[in-house]
C-alpha cells in the first residue's frame, strides 16, 4: 500500500496551511515557472539548453506537489515516475544547475521512491 494515501490527521491551521499552498501553487506557481520554460524555449531546445532541462524537470516537481496536495494519487506516481526515470542519466551530466538545486532534487527522488515503495 502506498504510505502517501494514507489518511493523515492535521490541524486546522495546518490544512489552511497546505490550502494556502495549493492556492499558490496553482494560481502563481504554475504561470511564473510557464514564463520562465517558455523564455528558456527561446535558447533553444533540451540538448542544447540544460536550464530548459532544469525548468522541465522543475516543473514536474511542481506538478507532482500539486497533485499530492490535491489529493490525486494516480497523477503524482506519474510525475514521480518521470522523475525516478531521468535520474540516472541526468546525474550523470553533472551540470552546475544540478549542483546548484541538489537539495530540491534529492528531496524530489526521495519522495519519488518513498511512495513507489523504494522502486525506482
Amino acid at each position: 500500500m502506498d504510505t502517501f494515501d494514507d489518511p493523515l490527521l492535521v490541524t486546522a491551521a495546518g490544512y489552511q496551511e497546505l490550502e494556502r499552498e495549493y492556492l499558490e501553487l496553482t494560481a502563481n506557481g504554475r504561470r511564473r515557472l510557464s514564463e520562465r520554460v517558455r523564455d528558456a524555449r527561446l535558447d533553444g531546445g533540451i540538448a542544447e539548453n540544460p536550464a530548459l532541462f532544469e525548468l522541465l524537470e522543475e516543473q514536474l516537481q511542481l506538478e507532482s506537489r500539486i497533485a499530492s496536495l490535491s489529493g490525486d494519487s494516480a497523477a503524482r506516481r506519474r510525475y514521480e515516475t518521470k522523475i525516478l526515470a531521468v535520474e540516472k542519466t541526468e546525474g550523470a551530466r553533472k551540470l552546475p544547475e544540478y549542483e546548484k538545486h541538489q537539495d530540491d532534487i534529492t528531496s524530489a527522488i526521495t519522495t519519488a521512491r518513498r511512495s513507489s515503495g523504494g522502486k525506482g
